[in-house]
C-alpha cells in the first residue's frame, strides 16, 4: 500500500514514481481535484469521466468542433484515430497529433482525410473475396 500524501499542502513534493503514487485510489482522486481546482482558477474547463475516458474525450472535443473551427487532440493511442474517424460528423475537419517518441517526429492526422482515404480502395479486391462475396450473396 502506498502512502497517502495531504495534497492540500500545496508545496509539498513527492518524491516516489508517479505509478506508485497514484495505487492509492485517495492519492488519485485528490490530485485530480487539486488539478481540476487549478485549472479552473486558470478558466479551464475540466469534466470527469466514469466509463470509458477515450471516448468521453472525443466526444467532448467533437463538441467544441461545433463552435471552434479547429480541434486537435494530442495522443499516441491508435484506438483514439479509429475514435475520431467513427465518430467526427463529415462536416467536421478534426486533427489527431500522434506524439513521436525520441526520434520519430509527430504526425498529424485530419479525420475528413482519412475516411476519404478508407472508403476509397487504393486497388481491386483479391480473387479470394470476389469469391467469397459471389458464393455468400445469398445469405
Amino acid at each position: 500500500m502506498c502512502a497517502e500524501f495531504n495534497l492540500k499542502a500545496h508545496n509539498q513534493s513527492v518524491t516516489i514514481q508517479l505509478e506508485h503514487f497514484l495505487v492509492n485510489g485517495r492519492n488519485k482522486t485528490r490530485l485530480i481535484q487539486l488539478l481540476t481546482h487549478k485549472m479552473a482558477a486558470k478558466g479551464i474547463e475540466t469534466r470527469f469521466s466514469t466509463g470509458d475516458a477515450d471516448t468521453y474525450i472525443m466526444r467532448c472535443g467533437l463538441e467544441k468542433a461545433i463552435s471552434h473551427p479547429i480541434v486537435v487532440r494530442r495522443g499516441q493511442d491508435v484506438d483514439i484515430v479509429v475514435l475520431l474517424v467513427a465518430l467526427a460528423p463529415p462536416e467536421n475537419d478534426i486533427y489527431f497529433m500522434k506524439t513521436g517518441k525520441r526520434k520519430v517526429e509527430d504526425k498529424l492526422f485530419s479525420t475528413r482525410k482519412l475516411k476519404k482515404e478508407l472508403s476509397t480502395p487504393k486497388h481491386l479486391p483479391s480473387p479470394c473475396i470476389q469469391l467469397l462475396r459471389h458464393n455468400t450473396s445469398y445469405l
